[in-house]
């Protein structure tokens, strides 16, 4: 072994060790700038040129909560689902967004929300669950998620609470138990 080749040896054992872990994918920066997508694993990194920024790819549950609204039998309904998601492309993710569960609320609450007056989400379920999942899916792929599962878990109808001397508008939904 030459004496070139024991210095970078030795050098190299001084940089910086990056960890990403089994349920991660890792970033690689250079000078700030994307180079390339980096599986787990222990990855050497030149301080302070390069960096490793890991992002957790395990599936998230996220519950959808909060939702109500008046259906085509001009009840209102509370509506809850629950939704999984996992991080496909971290590099289109980073670049997007750093707040997924907010992401994914929202539209699924407009996708949810998309349906009311109208009585599909009580008569048929599951085409819904199967529509709002391929919006939902579509939409979250530009941001580098994928989409694993969308359910309603639950659709109750609610009391509404009228104040006197208010006229007709309902007030407050309370769902029944």
């Amino acid at each position: 072994m030459s004496l070139i080749d024991t210095i970078l040896e030795n050098f190299l054992e001084f940089l910086p060790l990056t960890i990403v872990d089994e349920h991660e994918m890792g970033v690689y920066l250079r000078w700030g700038r994307y180079v390339k997508t980096v599986s787990p694993g222990g990855h050497r990194t030149i301080w302070p040129a390069e960096k490793i920024i890991t992002v957790n790819t395990q599936m998230q549950n996220l519950p959808i909560l909060g939702i109500d609204m008046v259906l085509g039998n001009n009840k209102v309904w509370a509506v809850t689902a629950a939704i999984a998601y996992t991080i496909e492309n971290v590099y289109k993710y980073m670049l997007a967004t750093r707040e997924p569960d907010e992401l994914i609320t929202t539209v699924a609450k407009s996708l949810i929300l998309g349906y009311k007056g109208t009585d599909k989400i009580i008569n048929i379920t599951e085409k819904v669950e199967e529509e709002i999942f391929g919006q939902l899916d579509d939409y979250a792929k530009t941001f580098g998620i994928a989409i694993m599962r969308f359910d309603f878990i639950t659709m109750s109808m609610c009391k509404v609470i009228m104040l006197k001397g208010s006229g007709n508008e309902p007030i407050l939904p309370i769902s029944e138990e």
